[in-house]
Formats: C-alpha cells, structure tokens, sequence
C-alpha cells in the first residue's frame, strides 16, 4: 500500500512552470507509463519472436515516452505534450503499416484526440484542427490496410494475443485520460455552483444573520406594490423591529456578544414569518418584515405574541444570562402608497413605540 501511495503521490506531482498546466502533466505521465509498460512488453515478445525491426521500434518509442514523463517534472509540460503526441503517432502508424489493422493500435488515436482538446495551451480553432488531422489519419490508415498486406504476420495466435493486450492498452489509457479529465470538469463545476450559491448569498442574504438584506427587502416591497396596485383589493403590511437598549449590551458584553444575540433574535423572528412572508435585516440591530396578503390586525396578533416569545428569551454568554425586549412599529400598505411611504409610516410607528416605553408595539 506504501509503494502505490508513493506511486499515486509521484503521478500527481505539481509542475514546477508557474504557467504550466497540472491536469495536462498528470494525464501524459499516467497514459506514458502504461505505454511503456505496453511497448516495451510488445518489444520483449518482439524479440522473442526475432522481429528485430519492430523490438527496437518499441523500445525506442518507450524511451521517448520516458523523456516526455521527464519533461512533466521540468518545466516543459507544453512540450511533453508535442514529444507524447508525435511519438504515440508513430507508434500507432508503424504497429499499423507492419501488424495490420487487426491489432486495434488504431484506438490509440482516440486518446490523442481527447488529450489534445483538453490541452490549456492552444485555442480552440487549433485544438479542432489537431483533432481532424488525427481523424483523417484514421481515415488514411484504414485505406491504407485495404489495400496492402502487413509486413508482419505471426502465427500461434500471437496476433490475437497482441490485439488483446493492445485494445486493453488503448482503452485503459481512455479511461484513464477521461478520469481525470471529467473529475476535474465535475470539479470545476462543483466550484462554480458553490461560486454562484456564494454571490446568491451575498446578493440576497445578510452574512451575519441568514436574513434577506436591505436591497432584496426592498425589491420585495416594490414587487408587492406594483401587484396591488394593478388589483382592486388586496393588501400586504410592513413590520419594523429594534433590539432595545442593544447598543448596552455590545458595551457591556462585547460585539461577540452582540453577534450572538442579533442571530438568536433573526431565528426566532424567521420563525415568526415562517412561510408567511419575508424576514430581513434592515441595518444594525432592526429587522423589517413582510407579510404579504395579510392584514394589520393578523399581524399585530404575530408580532404580540413575537414580543411575549422574545420577553422571554434567555441567551447565556460567558456565565451571564441575557434577556431582551423589542419594539416594533406596523404599516398596512394601502391603495396609491409607495413603498417608501409603507417602510416610512413603520418606521414612525417603531419611533412611537421607542418613545412610549419600548417593548411594545404600535400600528
């Protein structure tokens, strides 16, 4: 398990070229591994057989595999994937022209096919060009073996042997590019939505709170308006809170403290507005929320027995128990308001309920 572990560990090696692309180096190193362990087993069995010719072929390819691994760790990733390509070419071109087509070198194509479309280093107009010119080389191979006998004919059914391990050889460097390949475009992907769900949350929510921010409050309130005003009934009513006195607990307990109480307070308040409406942070300690289709008196009850449940609320901190009060001020929007006139007249509301005593609400 150590030994495949260093094995895994040295495959994945990051490149030294600040530029350089990783994913390109790792797929080259994998697929040239089994290459050479492929060729240079094909050239033993070559040798065996006293195809000296096709032996030293392989060998030599196999060796200018080894050189385009070595380049993966030296700063020459872009051109590791020239040697990779040209000499997996010639590979393929000469096991075709001296075994036939019936030894599936051909495949190997394919590979060289999705390695360079997904190589960081070229545009895409090059990168489709690279992939016709091994198409038509495809194309020209499969002519080419209509019309003349391999060079190379062996007999015991080492043909069959060698169409075997070469077809797994062809296949096995596929799945392998195409692991790594998708993983990392799943990666990617994966970023991206995390990305999306990152802006969607800036965008949207208070970071501190989970709340919807001030802005999308806001766009709420206008699209409910512009509802309303195209119906003859109908009606939507604002609520604006503030934490009482809460600046005395961020003197005397600590901002950490105060971040503390301003969650508490957000989760009982979006369970308060539950699937009725909208719950958001307007700025610092108040809190503005919606109730869409529902009437002053329906919400006064809410936000009574909102004030009974906060009233009641103990957040320990540090050894010290911490009780709050609200107070809250209610709007009903009626026909012809702006939104601005709604979050105003709760507004005025919330001042009067600040200023008669706290812990209360006025409507």
């Amino acid at each position: 398990m150590n030994f495949i572990s260093t094995v895994i560990d040295w495959i994945n090696k990051d490149t030294k070229g600040l530029y350089e692309s990783r994913l390109q180096a790792v797929v080259i190193r994998c697929t040239s591994m089994i290459s050479i362990v492929y060729y240079v087993f094909l050239a033993i069995l070559f040798l065996i057989n006293e195809q000296w010719l096709l032996g030293l072929y392989d060998i030599a390819g196999s060796t200018v595999l080894m050189y385009a691994v070595f380049l993966t760790y030296n700063k020459r990733v872009k051109q590791s994937f020239w040697i990779y390509n040209l000499a997996m070419m010639f590979l393929v071109v000469f096991q075709i022209v001296y075994l036939g087509w019936g030894i599936g070198a051909q495949y190997s194509l394919f590979l060289l096919i999705i390695v360079s479309m997904f190589t960081t280093y070229y545009t895409p107009v090059f990168k489709f060009l690279v992939a016709l010119f091994y198409a038509v080389l495809f194309c020209i191979l499969y002519l080419y073996v209509q019309f003349h006998m391999p060079y190379v004919v062996f007999l015991n059914n080492i043909d069959y042997f060698i169409s075997i391990i070469t077809i797994i050889h062809s296949f096995g460097c596929l799945v392998v590019a195409g692991f790594y390949f998708s993983a990392k475009s799943m990666g990617m992907e994966k970023k991206l939505v995390e990305y999306n769900k990152n802006l969607e949350r800036l965008a949207f929510f208070d970071p501190l709170t989970g709340l919807y921010n001030r802005r999308q409050t806001l766009t709420f309130i206008n699209k409910q308006v512009s509802a309303l005003e195209k119906m003859e009934t109908g009606a939507f009513t604002v609520v604006i809170s503030d934490i009482d006195f809460f600046k005395k607990v961020n003197d005397v307990y600590g901002h950490d403290c105060g971040d503390i109480v301003l969650k508490e307070v957000a989760r009982i308040l979006k369970k308060t507005v539950d699937k009725r409406g909208l719950a958001s942070r307007w700025g610092g300690e108040e809190f503005l929320m919606i109730f869409p289709g529902a009437d002053k008196d329906t919400v006064v009850g809410h936000v009574e027995s909102l004030i009974d449940t906060i009233r009641k609320m103990e957040i320990n901190y540090n050894g010290y128990v911490i009780k709050l009060t609200m107070s809250f001020g209610v709007c009903q929007y009626e026909k012809g308001m702006t939104a601005d006139e709604v979050i105003k007249n709760a507004d005025v509301n919330l001042y009067e309920a600040k200023k008669t005593g706290r812990d209360r609400v006025v409507y």
